[in-house]
């Protein structure tokens, strides 16, 4: 009887135990199977947020770069343009919709850490930050989980944001100062663009000088005196004696005699040599502007408008006063070449003084010849040198109106261009060319642009109120050609 009881007690307990494992075998594989179902929403959920975060990548970028438009209604730019690359992502399968709320503007603040921080809302805008979410108070609704609605959760709110920037850039415009770039103001093109000689003649204050008393717009409207008169006669007849010289090199008889001997030579331009022996402001103004241009030989010509070097200076203006407009916190240096090189002004955030120092420039100031590569050479010094900045996008811009020609000669001034483009993208400056007229070497330009991954510009000669215009459009866009980056 005892050993009967004993027997049902182990088979009681046995029993006991087999109840008890398969209720904690239960609980195991719900709870496993919640956590497999958990680590499958969770994978979802991860692998959703990353598309999330690379459509909020791609639309800050795309939003951020609308500000260097800086026109029009910029906010509705920037959203539409935040729009437009976030509905090319998707997530979840889903294309990614944002609201205007999801966009916010700002500028970006360089910290003591040498990283950049979003500071919302400053004026003027630099900055975009751009939010993108699957939430049930978005657009897009919320993520549906696959096992969640096991657990009693059917969705899931999630998001991601990016925040993207202006860089700031350290530009070197260099600048062609020789001679040709005063030859759309002289008489050798007055057949292919309206000259502007009788307006250069006006900025140098409208002078009369004995008997040259009244401007003649044309050969056949000047007094005529044959070049086999005497020079001294012919000064005498155009009342010149007694009237000084007027500016610090130079000469009455020198004038004179170029015009009774120059504009005869067969080798210069038919149009020159319609003013053979045609004395007056015309061709005095053009004696200048092709013998005296040199700063120190006629200074005053730095205040009038020769062409096309006169379009340059508006066009650096233009740049300049629209970056001042941005508060870009780009810096600005400038470089002029003629024969050699010249450093005008340093990399400096006063963009107004570059603005000056470009107008008080002359063509021809410093020589007659086109040496390219020197001038490209001295941006790279300034833009590798101690003004310039490590965070900073460096950008060269240079341009002419000619062909290289220094040093010695043609093909050795074109190599030499490489070879400064060259040294240019290691210190990785990007370069922006333009060339200027018929006669610029728009195959080296080009070439320069592509070496340096920047994109070539070419204003061709038409009217000078013309590429006046085309050249300020040229240096609007190379303002707003701003490089792009994520900060956050």
């Amino acid at each position: 009887m005892r050993q009967r009881a004993v027997s049902q007690a182990v088979g009681s307990g046995r029993q006991r135990r087999r109840a008890a494992a398969v209720v904690w075998t239960a609980i195991f594989l719900t709870t496993a199977l919640g956590f497999a179902a958990l680590a499958v929403d969770m994978g979802y959920l991860h692998a959703t947020r990353a598309e999330l975060q690379r459509t909020a990548d791609a639309a800050a970028m795309a939003a951020a770069a609308k500000l260097a438009g800086g026109e029009g209604d910029l906010e509705t730019q920037v959203f539409l343009a935040a729009r437009e690359f976030s509905l090319k992502n998707k997530a979840a399968g889903v294309a990614i919709d944002i609201a205007p709320s999801d966009i916010v503007t700002g500028r970006s603040v360089l910290g003591e850490n040498g990283r950049y921080v979003f500071e919302e809302g400053v004026e003027p805008p630099d900055a975009v930050k751009v939010r993108v979410r699957m939430a049930s108070d978005s657009p897009n609704g919320p993520v549906s989980l696959f096992f969640g609605p096991l657990m009693g959760v059917n969705t899931a709110n999630i998001g991601a944001s990016a925040t993207a920037m202006l860089v700031p850039r350290d530009i070197v415009i260099v600048m062609d100062l020789s001679n040709s770039m005063s030859y759309d103001s002289q008489l050798k093109h007055e057949s292919e663009t309206e000259i502007n000689i009788q307006q250069v003649w006006e900025d140098l204050g409208s002078p009369t000088f004995g008997n040259m008393t009244v401007f003649h717009n044309s050969a056949g409207e000047m007094p005529y005196h044959s070049s086999s008169l005497s020079t001294s006669t012919i000064k005498s007849r155009l009342g010149l004696n007694s009237v000084p010289y007027p500016y610090p090199q130079g000469s009455w008889n020198e004038y004179i005699d170029y015009v009774k001997t120059k504009l005869d030579d067969y080798g210069r331009d038919p149009d020159e040599r319609a003013y053979e022996d045609r004395y007056g402001v015309r061709t005095f103004v053009h004696y200048l502007l092709d013998k005296r241009h040199c700063e120190w030989e006629t200074p005053q010509l730095a205040n009038a408008r020769v062409q096309p070097t006169y379009a340059v200076k508006e066009a650096v203006d233009v740049l300049c006063q629209y970056l001042i407009s941005m508060d870009s916190a780009d810096q600005v240096g400038l470089v002029s070449y003629s024969d050699s090189a010249r450093l005008e002004q340093g990399l400096t955030f006063d963009l107004q003084t570059i603005s000056d120092t470009a107008y008080s420039q002359q063509a021809g100031s410093y020589g007659s010849m086109t040496n390219i590569s020197a001038g490209m050479n001295l941006a790279v010094q300034e833009l590798t040198g101690p003004r310039s900045r490590s965070t900073a996008k460096k950008v060269m811009i240079v341009m002419t109106d000619g062909v290289a020609n220094r040093p010695n000669g043609e093909t050795e001034a074109r190599q030499a261009c490489y070879d400064a483009a060259d040294a240019a993208g290691e210190q990785h400056v990007q370069i922006y060319s333009v060339s200027i007229g018929s006669v610029s070497d728009q195959d080296l330009m080009a070439n320069l642009a592509e070496n340096g991954k920047g994109v070539h510009y070419h204003v061709p000669t038409l009217a000078i109120s013309q590429y006046e215009e085309d050249l300020q459009d040229v240096f609007r866009t190379l303002g707003g050609r701003r490089p792009v980056r994520l900060i956050e």
